[in-house]
């Protein structure tokens, strides 16, 4: 899967999850959370 090959080519942990939603995670609690 793909966080296994991120992980073989020596990823961490917190780039790992920044890739696999992190990212997205925080856009949408950024921009579309209460005001």
């Amino acid at each position: 899967n793909i966080e296994k090959g991120l992980r073989s080519v020596g990823m961490d942990a917190s780039e790992i999850g920044a890739i696999m939603g992190g990212n997205w995670y925080r856009f949408f609690a950024e921009n579309f959370g209460p005001r």
